[in-house]
């Protein structure tokens, strides 16, 4: 046999053996295909459904420390954390420690060992638990539990993000904020003037307070209590303060002073004496039309108003936003023993359920979808029939952070005052970022 032949019979045998392969099993006369197949095997990871597989967690009973920055009330603590976790997890139990008044800080906690495994914040300021080394990447726990991040607003996990150096996430934000435009309608239908509307700019809510600030009656009625000239300046989208250069940023809120004092210059529509924020004036002794400031709707409850809300006045060149109005992150401690546990915490507190029955109550959800968002305040009867959708149609905006926001902030509000008294603006700024200077350098030097 030629070398030709030989190979052309070992080519021709390698075709027959491979054609005989094929046809074992699927497709032979008679032959029923579904008796011989079998399942393709899971994928790494997964389940033979094709979904990954739940990570492998201790089952032994744990306490999950958790402190918060806020005066979080037991009930809310209860409904939202404790009894979720226990029903699908009852090997966990919860104990909750505050910043309130006879409650130990974070940082006396951490000095006296008892480190919390869970911590939340407000994601403005989470530089305490920065210093204090408590700072952690959740990300191996969001892959290992296949927790989906983009469930959640991407903006406030971006503004989460501005704490690390390389993308880490230290938190993840179970509630957020929003500031909005809320009015007494019966001092509009006193003084016969037309309610606010969405999508109001500044300009048209200076000349509604001017319509709505009267002496009626022997009462002096106010038109707008604007909160501060900190909360109007957030949807410029300048910080306190540069962190880069810790240079103070004031004069960059100019349009802000501007509006202030167009607003407190308006004849009667001053406060009598200025404090932080007047909100009993408009809640309680109801002599203020409208107050511009964040999520007040647990204050209606007890107000016996007939009241309304509308979109946060908005800056000609700033359209579309509120401002900067926050949310609370929650973290795993570094040196929490318990992190897979308490990633559950975390993940029972982000589901769906969790988050609709919070917004329901008037707890702004994380969540993107604004299916969820649209049942805000839907089991409060006192905001029936309002208007919610004010609450998400403008989009938060985010400032620049910087380790001494808080040094700042009182700061601002001490030398906004002086316009009050009829003090000139450039002056107020100018001093403001002279006291701000200071003080930055006097922290630095302890």
């Amino acid at each position: 046999m030629t070398k030709r032949s030989l190979i052309m019979l070992t080519v021709l045998l390698l075709v027959c053996g491979m054609m005989a392969a094929c046809g074992d099993g699927s497709d032979n006369a008679g032959g029923n295909s579904s008796d011989k197949e079998q399942a393709a095997p899971a994928a790494p990871g997964a389940d033979n459904s094709g979904k990954p597989a739940a990570p492998q967690v201790s089952k032994d009973p744990v306490e999950i420390l958790v402190y918060s920055n806020f005066p979080e009330t037991a009930d809310d603590f209860d409904d939202v954390f404790v009894k979720p976790v226990k029903a699908k997890y009852p090997n966990i139990t919860l104990k909750l420690t505050t910043k309130v008044s006879g409650h130990p800080t974070i940082t006396e906690q951490v000095a006296a060992g008892q480190v919390p495994d869970i911590m939340i914040g407000t994601v403005l300021n989470l530089f305490e638990f920065q210093q204090l080394g408590l700072f952690s990447d959740m990300t191996p726990e969001i892959k290992k539990f296949n927790f989906d991040m983009n469930r959640i607003d991407p903006a406030i996990i971006q503004e989460t993000k501005t704490y690390s150096d390389k993308g880490e996430l230290y938190g993840i934000p179970y509630e957020a904020n929003f500031t909005a435009l809320y009015y007494n309608k019966d001092l509009f239908d006193k003084f016969a003037v037309a309610y606010p509307k969405d999508g109001m700019m500044w300009d048209d809510v200076v000349e509604l307070t001017k319509k709505v600030t009267r002496n009626a009656d022997g009462v002096q009625y106010r038109g707008l209590e604007p909160e501060n000239v900190t909360r109007m300046a957030s949807p410029l989208g300048f910080g306190f303060i540069d962190p880069k250069t810790n240079k103070p940023l004031i004069q960059s809120w100019k349009p802000a002073y501007d509006l202030l004092q167009r607003i407190i210059t308006i004849p009667g529509n001053a406060p009598p004496k200025v404090i932080q924020f007047d909100k009993d004036s408009f809640f309680k002794d109801k002599i203020v039309s409208m107050i511009a400031t964040t999520n007040v709707f647990n204050r209606f409850a007890d107000a016996n108003m007939n009241w309304d809300v509308v979109t946060y006045p908005q800056y000609p060149d700033h359209k579309g936003t509120f401002g900067v109005a926050g949310g609370r992150p929650l973290m795993i401690s570094s040196k929490s023993k318990h992190r897979d546990q308490a990633f559950q915490v975390i993940e029972t507190v982000m589901s769906d359920e969790i988050q609709i029955m919070r917004n329901k109550t008037g707890k702004v959800t994380t969540l993107a979808s604004e299916n969820v968002l649209k049942t805000f305040a839907a089991d409060l009867p006192y905001a029936k029939g309002k208007n919610i959708k004010a609450v998400y149609a403008l989009k938060p905006g985010w400032r620049v952070l910087s380790e001494y926001d808080d040094l700042a902030n009182p700061i601002v509000f001490k030398h906004s005052v002086d316009m009050y008294s009829g003090k000139d603006i450039n002056t107020v700024i100018r001093e403001t970022e002279e006291d701000i200077t200071k003080a930055i350098q006097t922290e630095g030097k302890r």
